[in-house]
């Protein structure tokens, strides 16, 4: 579902030519975010392993695409103040980051469908 919405709103950024506005804000909400993300990610992926919880994993990698949307939005927003014709830039980073969160999210459908009956025992976290 976070792919998708990655998807439209890149594409509707795309479409509109929007260009960046406040960019000093930008960078400074987007720190944060990469921050807190990292840090959510980090604390997630570790109590994921000590409980092997698949759902926490799942959820840690969310966590770091919500991080690589950050260091990728403070990297589109320097090149743009550089360079205004990347104007783009950032919406293409989204783009990639939303194609690889839905490939995961298939990825982990298809693996739940086809071992039903095995899911959520300790020796398939490892697949995931």
């Amino acid at each position: 579902m976070s792919a998708l919405m990655m998807f439209a709103r890149a594409i509707e950024f795309l479409v509109s030519d929007m260009e960046p506005r406040r960019t000093i804000a930008l960078l400074a909400i987007s720190v944060v975010g990469f921050l807190c993300y990292s840090a959510f990610f980090w604390l997630k992926y570790r109590i994921a392993d000590k409980l092997q919880s698949l759902a926490l994993r799942i959820d840690a990698i969310d966590s770091a695409c919500g991080s690589a949307m950050a260091i990728g939005l403070i990297i589109s927003t320097i090149i743009y103040s550089e360079m205004h014709s990347t104007w783009w830039l950032d919406s293409g980073i989204a783009l990639a980051i939303a194609f690889v969160t839905f490939c995961y999210g298939c990825l982990i459908i298809f693996k739940v469908m086809w071992k039903k009956e095995k899911f959520g025992i300790p020796e398939e976290y490892e697949m995931f």
